[in-house]
């Protein structure tokens, strides 16, 4: 039988009050120091499982020595939308539900690797680095101390599985608190288990370098120069890292532009109020536009301005809202699978050929960010079948209860067999979306064999992971009629200042 040697989660969002990790009360008033009660089902459920697996494999209630190591893929804390404070607190009660407040269940040291919402945590990681290495004397190598977190693959499962990455500061404290005495380390953007024969392996990231928006600046180079180049996963990290701070993991410092920056994100992932936010925002630039031109009383003139600005609008902010991470009904757009298979080509198999020499014939690629879990089987350029399997996320991100949004986590055993468990989504027709366990790996006696036993865990704990689901359906109803109340106050707010929110 299969032991879980890692378990992989992602996109917990903590401190967000979008995210099921977030306590939210009925008034609609957010409690970031107490667990919410899909943080506490999903603890029970989580510690369930453990038990029955540590029962099966060890005939004890506790693994020792054999305990998982947590894979934390990002987006952990919500930089973004909430203060840092309240992200690190609600972060302790989300992962204290999971742990029971110790270490028990987990190993003590863990792996992170940051996404864009809490990409700041890598820059503060790296800064401490420099400074260490500063300390030492070593200050020509300061650029090479940093990057050395970058060639993520860990030399097989005998070995550390953390060696490779950096001390991660914020996450090894909070984890502490949590009751896992050990340090977290960084590895970014990927991170990757190898077989001692380099036959197979598994490679983590977070997944926001599947979506365009990401790279941006990376393509920005590219049209700058002239140069097509394939963006290799330390080009990707060094070029966007950033843009990726300044768009997405520093707003939470600043209370007032925190709160129109989360209230511009939730317009724009809701159709009919993106709409009218794009038309409140080019009514203003027309205005301005037309202030300062002779003929600017012209009526016909300001609706052709109008109409300019609204193009321009469509080509810019609309295609960020079309981009995947707010692909609603699908669990993988087509521009989404274009990306995927572009990271894959262009920044995962040319690590694995420059730290292995090849790229091993088996090989499974996990990701998040974009909220849909699912598992699949994709197809490289150069004819490779790779196995991949999506972690999803906490976070409700419109309010539509018809999409893809849901959260999984993925269990690695010994023998690097993957297996996904869809723990909870969004209510579909009101009704709560129950536990799935799915193979990620490619079907062989071990892989099938692993995922039946995980079956049996959670068909034997079905209860538990019951009331899982159906905590989590309330708490998505309720954070849809926290978006609705969001969203009238702010187009009550607009009408009466004639501003955008």
């Amino acid at each position: 039988m299969g032991r879980i040697t890692h378990v992989c989660l992602s996109d917990v969002h903590a401190g967000a009050a979008a995210s099921l990790a977030t306590r939210v009360d009925d008034a609609l008033a957010v409690h970031p120091a107490a667990p919410s009660p899909t943080s506490a089902a999903f603890g029970t459920a989580m510690q369930d499982l453990l038990t029955r697996h540590n029962q099966d494999q060890f005939g004890a209630p506790y693994a020792g020595a054999h305990k998982p190591m947590a894979i934390l893929m990002g987006d952990l804390l919500d930089l973004a939308f909430c203060n840092r404070a309240d992200a690190a607190v609600s972060y302790c009660s989300w992962f204290s539900a999971i742990t029971g407040g110790g270490n028990d269940w987990f190993a003590d040291d863990a792996v992170m690797l940051p996404g864009n919402h809490d990409h700041s945590l890598w820059t503060a990681a790296r800064f401490a680095d420099e400074a260490r290495a500063a300390e030492t004397g070593q200050v020509e190598g300061l650029l090479a101390a940093t990057k050395a977190a970058q060639p993520a693959l860990a030399d097989g499962l005998r070995g550390s599985a953390t060696a490779s990455g950096i001390l991660a500061p914020m996450i090894t404290a909070l984890n502490r608190r949590c009751g896992l005495p050990g340090t977290v380390t960084i590895n970014y953007p990927n991170f990757a288990l190898v077989s001692d024969d380099h036959a197979r392996a598994v490679v983590f990231h977070h997944g926001h370098f599947v979506d365009a928006t990401y790279t941006m600046m990376s393509r920005l180079v590219d049209v700058l120069t002239g140069k097509r180049r394939r963006h290799s996963a330390q080009a990707l990290a060094d070029e966007n890292a950033n843009w990726i701070d300044f768009g997405w993991s520093s707003f939470g410092e600043a209370s007032d532009l925190c709160k129109i920056v989360n209230d511009l994100y939730t317009g724009a992932e809701n159709g009919a109020e993106a709409r009218q936010l794009r038309d409140r925002a080019a009514k203003l630039i027309e205005r301005a536009i037309v202030a300062k031109l002779p003929m600017g009383g012209d009526t016909t003139l300001q609706t052709w301005i109008e109409r300019g600005v609204l193009a321009g609008l469509d080509t810019t902010l609309g295609a960020w809202s079309d981009s995947e991470r707010y692909s609603k009904t699908l669990y993988l757009s087509p521009d989404g699978l274009t990306g995927l298979t572009t990271y894959l080509d262009g920044a995962v198999k040319p690590q694995l050929v420059e730290e292995l020499g090849a790229v091993p014939p088996d090989l499974t690629f996990i990701f998040g960010h974009t909220h849909k879990p699912f598992v699949d089987q994709v197809l490289t350029a150069a004819g490779q079948s790779i196995s991949v399997a999506n972690t999803g996320g906490w976070y409700l991100d419109n309010t539509r209860l018809d999409s893809r949004d849901g959260a999984a986590m993925v269990l690695i055993d010994e023998d690097l067999n993957a297996v996904s468990i869809r723990y909870f989504g969004v209510p579909t027709n009101d009704i709560p979306t129950r536990v799935s366990v799915d193979l990620v790996s490619r079907p062989s006696p071990s892989a099938t064999a692993f995922h039946d036993q995980i079956s049996g865990y959670v068909q034997d704990g079905l209860a538990v992971w019951d009331a899982l689901s159906e905590t989590a359906a309330d708490a998505y109803r309720l954070r849809q009629t926290m978006m609705f109340a969001q969203l009238d106050a702010m187009d009550a707010e607009a009408g009466q200042t004639g501003a955008i929110l």
